[in-house]
């Protein structure tokens, strides 16, 4: 599923480092939840506990590159209920 989200986000010219971030930023995700999920099982709730993780736990003191993740987090938000019918 995520792949098929990073073939449109590629196709919408992103700047190579925007597209290296998604990959990182999903890295994150993964250590954050640690099983693999379902699209059923990805809800607001685990992005915004994984939000709240490299916030708190993680202590991430980049403020922009949060910022980064958050938007990252919005778009896949947006995209995954979609991705799951294509």
């Amino acid at each position: 599923m995520f792949e098929r989200f990073m073939t449109v986000k590629k196709t919408e010219a992103l700047a190579p480092r925007t597209i290296t971030d998604y990959y990182n930023n999903f890295e994150y995700f993964k250590m954050y939840v640690v099983e693999d999920l379902s699209a059923n099982e990805i809800t607001m709730d685990v992005f915004r506990g994984f939000i709240g993780y490299m916030l708190h736990e993680k202590q991430c003191p980049f403020t922009c590159w949060l910022k980064k993740i958050i938007q990252g987090v919005g778009y896949v938000c947006v995209w995954l209920p979609l991705l799951v019918f294509l």
